[in-house]
């Protein structure tokens, strides 16, 4: 019993809470090393948790796990169209204001069959995407999709970044 009670006591002793944390640093506790962080390929449970954490979706799902807007409210305006207004003020990391291309480039490209997104069967439903202004993201579907909505919580990209490819600045070493 002693035995044991020392191996809890050296562990306990080893964690060591008062190590000073850098300011602005989010410290996140995951089972295992994150693959990647573009959310348009998340090949592994933590990887979509922690682009979940760091790339906002036009929706997001709350606690209760109702779709409530994040980037951007929407309106069905037929069974197979949803239009999204983004919100005013969003800016990416590096400066660039969001806007409706930005939406677009990142579904269109989980659509090209060169990125291999893993979402690219679930957004093959997507016809159409028109952005007649910079705010204004309009989805045109071959069918009625009930579940449509819920890959609206996908992180955005910016469009430079998409036409760039800079897929490999992403990817962790």
């Amino acid at each position: 019993m002693r035995k044991y009670a020392f191996v809890i006591l050296f562990l306990l002793l080893s964690c060591n809470p008062n190590q000073p944390i850098p300011q602005n640093t989010i410290v996140v506790g995951v089972d295992r090393y994150p693959e990647n962080h573009d959310p348009r390929l998340p090949t592994d449970s933590v990887s979509q948790k922690i682009n979940q954490l760091i790339h906002n979706g036009l929706l997001t799902i709350n606690d209760k796990l109702e779709l409530v807007p994040q980037l951007a409210t929407y309106e069905l305006l037929d069974t197979k169209t949803y239009q999204f207004t983004l919100k005013p003020g969003i800016y990416f990391h590096h400066g660039k204001k969001l806007t409706s291309a930005d939406v677009k480039a990142t579904y269109e490209s989980m659509l090209d069959s060169e990125l291999h997104s893993p979402f690219k069967s679930s957004l093959s439903i997507i016809e159409k995407i028109d952005t007649p202004d910079e705010k204004t993201i309009i989805f045109r579907l071959k069918k009625p999709n009930a579940p449509f909505l819920t890959l609206m919580s996908l992180g955005i990209l910016p469009q430079d970044f998409i036409q760039e490819k800079n897929a490999d600045a992403i990817k962790i070493p």
